[in-house]
C-alpha cells in the first residue's frame, strides 16, 4: 500500500466560485438597497424581494456557462444559492424594521452590513472599527479550517457512504459528515470576515466552538451555532411576541414557545429555498427534509426545556454538575438521530469535494 493525494486545490475554480459570490452579494445587495429606499409601502417591499428571490436564480441559472456542468455545476449553483440564502435573512431583518440603526445610517455601512453573511459588531451603538489583530487570526483559522476539512474528507471517503435514506438513524460516517460541513460553513464566515475586515469593520464571530462545546441542543442552537442567522431570528421573529399588542393576553412561556416554534419554522422555509436553488434542474433533492429537520430541532429544544423545568431542585442541580463531555455526547444524541432529514442532499455535494480540497488515501 501506499499513500496518494486525491483532488487539487484548484485555483481557477476558486477563482471563479469567488468572482460569482462576491458579484452576486453585490447584486443582492443593490436589489434590496433599492427595494428599501425606493419603494413603499411595506408590502410592495415584501413582494418586491420574494419576487427578486424568485425570478433572479432563473435568469441566473439561464445565462451562466457551466452550470449544469458535472464537475463544476455543483459548486457553481451552491455559492449562489448561499448569496441568495444571505439576502434571504437580510431581507427578513430589513424588512420587519428590526435591524440595528448603525447598519442604516449611511450607504456605505447600508452595503457592507448586508452584502455578507455576517454583521459588523457594535460598540456604543456605532459599528466597531477592525481590530489589530482580527485580519491575520481569521487569515490562519482559515488555513486550520481548511486543513481539518481536508482530514476529515479523507477519513470520510475511507468509512464509506452515510445513510442515503430517511430514518432516524446514524452512524460514523453521518458523525464525520456533520463535522465536514461545520468546516465548509466555518470557512464560509471566515471568507466573510476576511472580506469585511479589508473595508474597516470587525466582523463579528459566527460559531463559537458547537461541536465541542455545546452542553444541550438548546446551547448548540442558541449560543454557539451560526450567530449571524440567531441574531436576525432573535431580533425579526423571536423578540416581537412579547412586543405585539395583540399578544399581550398570552404568557410569557407561551410567546416564547410561538416565537422559538417560528423561528425555527423560517430557519427550516430558508434552508428549504437555498436547497431548491443548489439543486436547480436536478433531482438529487430530496422535497421537504431541510425544514422536516429544522421543526424537529423545535421539538428537541422544547422538550429538553419542559423536562429541565420539571425536574425538582436537586435534581437540577446534579444536571448542571454532569461534566461537559457528557453533557455534549448528550446534545449529540439529541440532535443525530434527525440528521439525515439535513445531511441526505448535502452529501451528494460534499461528495465531489476533492475538486477544491485535497484529499488522501491509501491504495493498493
Amino acid at each position: 500500500q501506499m499513500l496518494v493525494v486525491r483532488g487539487a486545490l484548484h485555483p481557477e475554480l476558486w477563482g471563479v466560485l469567488f468572482v460569482l459570490d462576491v458579484s452576486s452579494l453585490f447584486i443582492n445587495t443593490v436589489a434590496l438597497y433599492v427595494t428599501w429606499n425606493f419603494i413603499r409601502p411595506r408590502f410592495l417591499q415584501i413582494f418586491a424581494m420574494l419576487l427578486w428571490m424568485w425570478v433572479w436564480p432563473v435568469i441566473v441559472f439561464s445565462t451562466i456557462p457551466y452550470i449544469d456542468d458535472p464537475s463544476y455545476g455543483t459548486f457553481l449553483r451552491f455559492t449562489f444559492a448561499m448569496a441568495q440564502f444571505v439576502v434571504f435573512f437580510h431581507s427578513l431583518d430589513l424588512l420587519t424594521a428590526s435591524f440595528p440603526e448603525p447598519f442604516l445610517r449611511t450607504r456605505r455601512s447600508f452595503f457592507l452590513s448586508h452584502m455578507f453573511a455576517i454583521s459588523p459588531e457594535i460598540t456604543k451603538n456605532n459599528i466597531s472599527p477592525l481590530q489589530p489583530h482580527t485580519f491575520v487570526a481569521t487569515l490562519i483559522s482559515t488555513v486550520l479550517h481548511y486543513t481539518a476539512l481536508s482530514i476529515l474528507l479523507s477519513l470520510w471517503h475511507h468509512i464509506g457512504e452515510p445513510v442515503s435514506s430517511l430514518g432516524f438513524t446514524w452512524n460514523a460516517a453521518n458523525v464525520c459528515l456533520g463535522f465536514i460541513f461545520f468546516l465548509f460553513l466555518s470557512i464560509f464566515f471566515d471568507l466573510h470576515r476576511l472580506y469585511m475586515s479589508l473595508f474597516g469593520y470587525e466582523p463579528q464571530v459566527c460559531m463559537r466552538n458547537p461541536m465541542l462545546l455545546s452542553s444541550s441542543a438548546s446551547d448548540f442552537w442558541g449560543r454557539r451555532w451560526n450567530l449571524w442567522i440567531h441574531g436576525v431570528l432573535k431580533r425579526a421573529v423571536f423578540e416581537p411576541m412579547f412586543k405585539l399588542p395583540y399578544l399581550s393576553t398570552l404568557s410569557k412561556a407561551t410567546k416564547a414557545i410561538v416565537g422559538s416554534f417560528l423561528a425555527f419554522l423560517l430557519s427550516g422555509i430558508a434552508h428549504e429555498y437555498l436547497a431548491r436553488v443548489a439543486f436547480f434542474h436536478t433531482t438529487e433533492y430530496a422535497s421537504s427534509t431541510m425544514l422536516l429537520f429544522f421543526v424537529s430541532q423545535f421539538f428537541v429544544c422544547s422538550g429538553e426545556r419542559i423536562c429541565y423545568h420539571a425536574l425538582p431542585a436537586f435534581a437540577k442541580n446534579l444536571v448542571d454538575r454532569v461534566p461537559q463531555p457528557i453533557k455534549l455526547v448528550l446534545a449529540y444524541l439529541e440532535i443525530l438521530p434527525f440528521s439525515p432529514f439535513f445531511l441526505i442532499s448535502m452529501h451528494t455535494m460534499f461528495a465531489k469535494l476533492n475538486q477544491l480540497v485535497p484529499t488522501i488515501a491509501w491504495v493498493d
